[in-house]
């Protein structure tokens, strides 16, 4: 070889195009695919993403569509001019894989009363300094090369919310006007000119919110928020989930301990931003009156648009914030489409239905921890909640189906009849009962109750290519046993079993028929109950449970709750 010849080594930038997105679509932490769909990349990802557009403009070209996997949405003119502005760019566009809007909202019956604004608020900051009183109680345990001045910070977060609390509680609203005022014996003229800045705080804020709740408002009255965001996702053609969720842009109940201290920590900016958040419907329900939940409709009114406007087909959808004290008949479509609310017409599922017929999975969660139910809701709620469900069964293409109903449990022995735990759930087991289950592969199921005949349907429509089951506080009622709804269930798994396909089988905190002539005897002690755990040591309900689940992967020949619904029960010997 000549000595003057010279060896061209490639660059990055020799690459094809295609080439050069085949390689960003593999770098580790990359955007996932449909089947990840919950999961987000992270931040030094993203920041590697942003580093690399600004490099040139086939690199630029090569990884924009991988910036915004995620496009966020909340209820505000912002939010909305914000997907507006990054769908027109097409390189981002063509990366987005997720809608994720929230629901978060301000209701009326705060923004019309500064009482209750003042009371919420008080409530929330109350939550700030529980986690600094909370912290002071290990300040002992930790290392002094640690604290980083924390038990100074504490001891003055601690007195901001005394000084906070003592001012708002004096604050009153007064004609047009705002005015301060307190009782404060021997307070010092520093002291009480605190009080009149966390006042005007207090004022300022409570004005913003009332601007903020107008908005909402009107974007949910005239339809244009999701006619504007309709608009904006029809640029998109990657688009594979729609996901609602309720968080707010700031949940004191979500914050560190560390975010506490700052809220607390006289930085009048950031407690701005706590007063004018809107809220998670569960704050908005656990008011004492009856609060009006708007965004309520947008779980039916936003695909049904999405699909009829711009021809979306989603396969994801999830739903974590379904009403849990009222408002649900806001889940339902009115048969004549364009007028708002169900305004008393009769409910037409059809639409709904339809656009959800190419999803692959479905979450619908009303979570764990939210109010207090003490009563279960009326039959045309039921119906309500029933028919909204019963959209997203019986879908050809469905594999994955999670449904928690936990939340709309009731009481026990707050009022009524309620007798038995199988009784407090909901009693939704007749819509899955009327469905039928083609091509699931995972199924979960939360806090519904069952007759005995419903759950043995349920179970009889479940297909043979089920992989994963979890059947968490289920209950048979009226009576009924799990003994035939069991052996139902084994037919099938075991066929799955037989044609090489593998399932796990998770039964938790079933209720009803022989699983209440067993005790829990799991003890109080937090602690003592994770080192049981730990160890292996199981209650004598978990222990039938996992008999019952042995019983239905073939692992043994006799069911479990056979002889116990016949009172006998040596099958734990």
């Amino acid at each position: 070889m000549s000595s003057d010849c010279k060896t061209h080594r490639l660059s990055l930038l020799d690459f094809p195009q295609e080439v050069l997105l085949e390689i960003f679509d593999r770098l580790p932490g990359a955007a996932p695919g449909p089947a990840d769909w919950r999961q987000i990349p992270g931040d030094d990802y993203l920041k590697t993403i942003q580093a690399l557009r600004l490099v040139c403009r086939r690199l630029c070209e090569a990884t924009s569509h991988l910036l915004l996997p995620e496009l966020r949405v909340f209820i505000s003119p912002e939010s909305l001019r914000r997907a507006d502005l990054l769908t027109w760019n097409p390189l981002i566009a063509a990366g987005m894989r997720i809608v994720r809007v929230s629901l978060a909202y301000r209701p009326a019956e705060i923004a019309d009363t500064p009482s209750r604004f003042r009371d919420l608020h008080l409530g929330l900051i109350r939550t700030l300094e529980r986690s600094c009183d909370f912290y002071t109680e290990f300040l002992d345990e930790i290392p002094e090369d640690e604290l980083e001045g924390d038990e100074t910070a504490i001891s003055e977060a601690l007195g901001t919310y005394s000084e906070i609390s003592h001012a708002w509680r004096e604050w009153q609203r007064v004609g047009g006007g705002n005015k301060g005022r307190w009782f404060t014996t021997g307070a010092t003229d520093d002291q009480k000119e605190r009080y009149e800045d966390y006042q005007k705080i207090l004022s300022q804020s409570y004005e913003e919110y009332c601007r903020k709740h107008r908005e909402q408002k009107e974007l949910l009255e005239t339809g244009s928020f999701v006619s504007s965001l309709v608009e904006s996702i029809s640029r998109t053609s990657s688009l594979s989930s729609l996901v609602f969720v309720d968080y707010p842009d700031m949940d004191p109940e979500d914050f560190t301990f560390r975010d506490s201290l700052t809220v607390l920590a006289n930085n009048p900016d950031t407690l701005r931003q706590v007063l004018v958040s809107a809220h998670a419907w569960r704050v908005i329900e656990n008011q004492k009156s009856p609060q009006d939940l708007p965004p309520a409709e947008l779980l039916w009114k936003l695909p049904i648009a999405l699909q009829a406007v711009a021809g979306a087909r989603f396969a994801h959808f999830s739903a974590t914030p379904i009403p849990l004290l009222g408002n649900f008949e806001k889940l339902c479509p009115p048969a004549h489409q364009g007028e708002g609310g169900s305004g008393g017409l009769s409910t037409n599922w059809s639409p709904l239905t339809g656009s959800f017929r190419t999803l692959r999975s479905v979450h619908i969660s009303a979570g764990n921890c939210g109010v207090l139910r003490y009563e279960h809701m009326s039959t045309k709620n039921q119906e309500c909640v029933n028919g909204y469900i019963s959209t997203t069964l019986s879908l050809p293409s469905l594999e994955e189906l999670d449904i928690n109903l936990y939340c709309l449990r009731i009481q026990r022995g707050q009022s009524g009849p309620v007798h038995h735990t199988a009784d407090m759930y909901n009693p939704s087991g007749s819509v899955f009962a009327a469905a039928t289950y083609p091509n699931i592969r995972k199924l979960a199921i939360s806090g519904v109750t069952f007759s005995e005949a419903e759950l043995v349907r349920f179970f009889d429509g479940i297909c043979v290519r089920i992989q994963n089951l979890h059947l968490s506080n289920i209950g048979v009622s009226g009576g009924g046993g799990w003994t035939n709804p069991l052996d139902v269930l084994r037919s099938k798994i075991v066929r799955s079993s037989e044609a090489g396909r593998k399932c796990h089988v998770a039964l938790s905190a079933p209720c009803g028929g022989g699983f209440d002539m067993v005790e829990d005897r799991r003890p109080d002690d937090e602690a003592e109950m994770l080192q049981r755990w730990a160890d292996g040591i199981l209650s004598e309900e978990e222990l039938l449970c996992k008999a019952a689940a042995d019983y239905v992967l073939g692992k043994t020949k006799v069911n479990p709750l056979a002889d116990l619904e016949g009172h006998e029960h040596d099958w734990c010997g």
